[in-house]
Parts: structure tokens; sequence; C-alpha cells
């Protein structure tokens, strides 16, 4: 449904401090800047359930946020195992970046790199 959009997917779990200091403190920057635009879209997937880690999610917060308990998309789909991990897909649905790092979020660098795949 995100297709025609460059979707920045990330993974997280309530178990990575830097994952919990990048919802708290970095990523709603991100997703205020991504909230008036239509070609970009922030897509966050915990490894908990939402009622696990609702006091995390800083008001506000716009962006989908997806919960895989089993982590049966996570690691089954994604191969994803260590936290956090951001892929960035564009438009067409080709990967174009997967960090496996914390990331600054609000980094104009950044920011410019995803809002250039449209």
């Amino acid at each position: 449904s995100l297709r025609g959009k460059t979707v920045v997917l990330h993974f997280w779990s309530r178990d990575c401090a830097p994952c919990v200091r990048e919802l708290t403190e970095s990523l709603p920057a991100f997703d205020e800047l991504v909230r008036g635009r239509s070609d970009v879209a922030l897509v966050l997937v915990g490894t908990e359930r939402r009622e696990d880690v609702a006091a995390l999610i800083p008001p506000g917060f716009t962006s989908p946020l997806l919960f895989d308990p089993e982590r049966a998309i996570v690691n089954g789909r994604y191969g994803t195992h260590l936290f956090p991990e951001t892929w960035v897909i564009d438009r067409d649905g080709v990967i174009r970046a997967r960090f496996d790092h914390t990331l600054e979020w609000a980094s104009p660098v950044f920011v410019q790199y995803v809002t250039s795949l449209h």
C-alpha cells in the first residue's frame, strides 16, 4: 500500500537501549518531518506487544507502529536479529540502504538522502 513512496522501515526492540532512546528522543522529529509529506513514509516495527511498549510511544507520534512479538516477520522475512535496524526502500520497492545502528534522524544528510529517492 506504500508503493510510490520512499519508505523508511525501522526495526526496534524495547530491550535495546539505543532503540528506546531513538524512539523517545530523535524519531519524533523525523516523524514530524514526514507527517506532511506524501512521498515519504516512516514505519516502525517493534518486537513486543503494543501494550508492553505503549508508555514509550511519544505523544503525537503519527507514523505507523507495527508489532511482531513472535518475530515471525522481523526474523523470518527480513532476517533482522540485531536492533536497531533501518531499511530505506524506494518508491518502486527496491531496498536502497540498510543501517545496522542508530541514526541521526534529523541530520540534513539523512533527510536529504531519503527525500531524494522520489
